[in-house]
Parts: C-alpha cells; sequence; structure tokens
C-alpha cells in the first residue's frame, strides 16, 4: 500500500454549518452516512467503547 500525503494549510474560509446539521450522525444514528460512526470514531483517535 502506498503512503498518504496531506497538505496542511491554514484555513482560509469556513462556514458554520445551519444547526440541523450540527452532530447530524448524533440526532441521525440511521443518517445517510454509509461509514458506520465506530468507524468514524476510530478514524479520529476516539475508543467507541470508552464512550
Amino acid at each position: 500500500m502506498g503512503k498518504v500525503v496531506v497538505e496542511a494549510c491554514p484555513l482560509r474560509n469556513f462556514y458554520e454549518a445551519e444547526e440541523y446539521h450540527q452532530k447530524y450522525l448524533d440526532k441521525n444514528p440511521g443518517g445517510y452516512c454509509h461509514v458506520p460512526l465506530e468507524e468514524i470514531l476510530w478514524v479520529a483517535g476516539i475508543d467507541p467503547l470508552k464512550m
């Protein structure tokens, strides 16, 4: 498997999403996202079993 390279740059534009989009998967556990929340947490370095 090859290496992944990511360029880290200062954030230039950021727009806060509307409130109904905030914590969408917490509010809608069966939401449209095809990636299980446990995998998202794992990638973020959060152990879902310790939540």
